[in-house]
């Protein structure tokens, strides 16, 4: 978007999205927080004294949604298996079944994965899959619990294709209907932000490939 975003304000953007399989009503859709994208060196904030002072903001959808982090101990995954152990003995207790949790390394905070939970006992919690990604085998994991669970996120597991959870936390990757709602936020009644024109783009992963296919051409 073009916008005029003054110090004192802040502009949120939120995706509302519905798969062609999903059987819930779009009305009732959870609305999910999409990230501001800040390029190394570009312009997000307008000069205070200058209300056309517009500058370029892009938001997309995250790689993860914000979550609590369980506190209580770490956790041990084993490469091709689903079991996740904990080393602590009340881990259903803060883990449970339909939750959504983030495993990542607190050594490399990007390398993570985020998943359902099937089931959970004292010690251990079961995911839908066996854990392929040699990144994230090991002790001294970090579980987080992902506060809205039913937000959409970019699945790193699946060539970050956007995928949510439904109202019954069934599981949809990509989507065909989507809604686009933006907040102003100002602390200074004065200073408040404007939006000039915005523009939405979505584009499924096999168009995004083909495209950067013929870029590639185009760059021989």
């Amino acid at each position: 978007m073009t916008a005029f975003k003054p110090s004192s304000a802040d502009i949120e953007v939120y995706a509302k999205l519905l798969s062609e399989e999903d059987g819930d009503n779009f009305n009732l859709k959870n609305w999910s927080k999409m990230q501001l994208d800040v390029p190394t060196g570009s312009k997000v904030v307008s000069l205070d004294s200058n209300p056309y002072d517009f500058v370029s903001l892009t938001y997309k959808i995250p790689g993860y949604q914000l979550g609590t982090e369980v506190t209580q101990g770490t956790f041990t995954t084993t490469l091709s298996n689903n079991i996740v152990t904990g080393s602590f003995s009340t881990v259903n207790t803060y883990i449970t079944s339909n939750t959504l949790i983030r495993i990542y390394n607190p050594t490399f905070n990007n390398k993570y994965f985020v998943d359902t939970v099937v089931s959970s006992n004292t010690t251990t919690f079961t995911l839908p899959s066996n854990i392929s990604n040699n990144d994230l085998v090991g002790s001294g994991l970090i579980v987080e619990i992902v506060n809205d669970k039913n937000s959409a996120f970019l699945d790193n597991q699946n060539s970050n294709i956007i995928r949510y959870h439904n109202s019954k936390m069934g599981r949809f990757d990509s989507f065909k209907t989507f809604a686009i709602k933006i907040v102003l936020k100002s602390s200074n009644h004065f200073l408040v932000p404007r939006v000039k024109e915005y523009r939405a783009i979505a584009l499924s992963a096999w168009k995004k490939k083909i495209l950067l296919e013929i870029q590639k051409i185009l760059l021989y």
